[in-house]
């Protein structure tokens, strides 16, 4: 049966890339689209990220690297994959897609492009031990991310961003679902790390990784994971 949350998204074909629109798309984007894809880039955009994500008005446009291996000749393009894991994470924020698309022929290597929105706000690194109800909402947030079996596989602090009400996640090229058991607490103890690193190894770190695991109902010695993740974050350097 097919999944209901993707029955929202409706095929798309722009010149010799196909995919899906997930919202009515105005005349400005509609428009636009075909000199995206053909530039590889938002020429009038604001960069985000390198040379591959872009800021133009209530859009960010992020540009995927043609298929690299062979098995990826035959799966959907990066672009689409990334937009329909947005439509299944319930309970956990992030940026609405609006339109992916990737090349209609398999042997072709050019970029797919994702259009999704823009949501602004800042980073954990801005926010720390400066907004006391965005402090209380982060092990929620990372919490929520673990019950729902999402793996993380590179997850850096500038992909949580504050809204003002909630935590947003905005990277999900690099999201696993459902990994092996072994993996999740790895990377668990791998994002943990990070926080401990980029919060500058503050002592009030410890009581937030506390609060995530009663969060998340995880039953683990709490010492003895956080003096794991230390040495993690050891190993990574300051």
């Amino acid at each position: 049966m097919a999944d209901p949350l993707l029955r929202r998204r409706v095929p798309l074909v722009c010149g010799d890339f196909a995919g899906f629109r997930y919202v009515e798309l105005g005349p400005d984007l509609e428009t636009r689209l075909p000199a995206w894809l053909a530039a590889g880039r938002v020429e009038d955009g604001e960069e985000l990220a390198g040379s591959h994500v872009f800021r133009s008005g209530p859009h960010v446009v992020k540009f995927f690297p043609g298929p690299r291996r062979r098995r990826d000749l035959f799966r959907p393009p990066r672009a689409v994959r990334s937009a329909d894991l947005a439509l299944r994470l319930d309970g956990i924020r992030t940026p609405a897609p609006y339109v992916a698309l990737g090349p209609r022929r398999r042997a072709d290597r050019r970029a797919g492009m994702l259009v999704m929105e823009h949501i602004p706000g800042q980073p954990l690194t801005a926010l720390w031990r400066r907004d006391e109800a965005a402090m209380d909402a982060l092990p929620r947030f990372l919490a929520a991310i673990a019950r729902r079996g999402v793996l993380l596989g590179d997850f850096h602090l500038e992909n949580a961003l504050w809204n003002g009400a909630e935590w947003v996640l905005l990277d999900l090229d690099g999201i696993r679902h459902r990994g092996h058991f072994v993996h999740r607490c790895k990377l668990i103890e791998r994002q943990w790390a990070r926080v401990w690193n980029a919060l500058g190894r503050h002592p009030h770190v410890f009581a937030l990784f506390v609060a995530f695991l009663a969060e998340a109902g995880l039953d683990w010695d709490a010492k003895a994971a956080w003096t794991r993740i230390m040495r993690r974050a050891d190993r990574w350097g300051r």
